[in-house]
Order: structure tokens, then C-alpha cells, then sequence
């Protein structure tokens, strides 16, 4: 692993598509994650120290909420829709 000093001030980068790519927040360039949600201690392009970020439960917590909208809403749309109206005999 190469050390790199932490620069003083972060690259100009666009933040949304750094994050959308999951790439590094400092310069958009090395991967953010080692795994499904475990996080890179440092930058493999510029050794931006990436576990003194505090993400607490974020990624997790926003997996479950995609996970449980994919799971939950379509049987809840299909027991509404097979519900007879009210007044229908």
C-alpha cells in the first residue's frame, strides 16, 4: 500500500457521481467499497483516509428500505386490487 499524505483541500469533483459510482468522496477516482457494504479503510488512488468518515448504519439502513419497498409493496398492491369494492355484493 503506498502512503499518501492527506491533501489540504479535496479534489473539484461532482459529488452525486462520485457516489453514484461509489468512488472515492476525496477524488472521485478509487472504488469506496472492499465488499457488499463494507467500506475501503483508505483510497487505492489517492490514500484519502476512508474510515475516519462516520457512516454509521447509512448504507445498511438504505439497503433494508430498497429491500423492503421491493418485498412489501407488490403483494400489498395485490391483495388491494383483488378487494371487492365497497357496496358490491
Amino acid at each position: 500500500m503506498v502512503d499518501h499524505p492527506q491533501p489540504s483541500e479535496p479534489a473539484r469533483i461532482n459529488p452525486i457521481r462520485a457516489g453514484l459510482l461509489c468512488r472515492c468522496p476525496n477524488c472521485g477516482k478509487g472504488p469506496l467499497f472492499e465488499g457488499f457494504l463494507k467500506i475501503r479503510p483508505v483510497c487505492e488512488t489517492c490514500g484519502y483516509d476512508l474510515a475516519s468518515v462516520a457512516t454509521g448504519d447509512g448504507a445498511a439502513s438504505f439497503i433494508m428500505q430498497i429491500a423492503g419497498a421491493w418485498s412489501g409493496f407488490p403483494p400489498s398492491m395485490l391483495k388491494s386490487s383483488s378487494a371487492r369494492p365497497c357496496g358490491c355484493i
